[in-house]
Formats: C-alpha cells, sequence, structure tokens
C-alpha cells in the first residue's frame, strides 16, 4: 500500500503538471500551485517502516523500475527547463520553470524511495532530502 501511495501520488501530480499546461494553452491560466508531495513521502516512508507486514525485499526486485522512473523524471525536468529558456512571456516561463521544479521533487522522492529500499537499517531522517521548500524555487534557467 505505502508504494502504491508514492506511485499515486506521481500520478496525480503529473496530471495536474499536464492540466495546468492544458490550461495555459486553451485560456492563458498560468496558475499552478506547488506541491507538498515531499513531506506526505516523508510519512508515506514513517509508515512503510512501522508496518510490519511490507517486504522491503520484495520491493528490492524493484529497484530497476525505480530507477528508470527516476532517470525520466530528470529528463523531463530538463525539457520543461528548455522550454522555460524558450518562452518569451514571462508567465509562460515561470509555469515550466515551476513544473521544473516540481519534476524535481519528484527525482528527488524517487531517489529517495531507492535510498530507502536499499537500507536495511532505520532511515536518518537528517539525511534525507525530503523537504518540498529545498526545491520550490530552483532557478535552473537563465532568464537575463
Amino acid at each position: 500500500p505505502g508504494f502504491k501511495r508514492i506511485l499515486t501520488m506521481l500520478a496525480d501530480d503529473e496530471a495536474r503538471h499536464y492540466q495546468a499546461i492544458e490550461d495555459m494553452a486553451h485560456s492563458g491560466d498560468t496558475g499552478m500551485g506547488k506541491s507538498t508531495i515531499l513531506k506526505t513521502t516523508k510519512s508515506v516512508f514513517d509508515q512503510i517502516r512501522a508496518d510490519p507486514t511490507v517486504d522491503l525485499l520484495a520491493a528490492k526486485d524493484q529497484l530497476e523500475l525505480y530507477a528508470a522512473a527516476r532517470d525520466l523524471e530528470a529528463r523531463n525536468r530538463d525539457e520543461y527547463i528548455a522550454r522555460a529558456s524558450a518562452a518569451s512571456d514571462p508567465k509562460v516561463r515561470a509555469l515550466f520553470e515551476l513544473v521544473a521544479n516540481e519534476e524535481q521533487k519528484h527525482y528527488i522522492m524517487i531517489d529517495e524511495l531507492i535510498q530507502f529500499i536499499q537500507r536495511d537499517e532505520e532511515p536518518d531522517w537528517e539525511s534525507y532530502r525530503l523537504d518540498d521548500s529545498l526545491y520550490d524555487n530552483i532557478n535552473r534557467v537563465d532568464v537575463a
């Protein structure tokens, strides 16, 4: 259930991104709020770790799938960065930058999931990067 919830959160965020871009294309509306997916992920990890029925060994069989998903998030992030760089409209640029930031959160989320599954001991949350605010204002686009 925990791993499924994480993947469902990712899918829901991707649908939100798609809808924001569709809205921009059809109505010019570029509004999209920031997600708190990383904060939620941390609590899901806590629930998984506390659930004795969760088989982390079985989850290790899925590591290749998770690595491929992480790589896809990186490619998506880079695509949105490129689109933001090419955008002449500041609102469009801002939306693509926001989506790029969200894709970076997804990358971090999946990377932390991989690390979480690979750990045999209790996680040290201080070493985790599951803080949404770290990625809300990444400025990877040179707008000069």
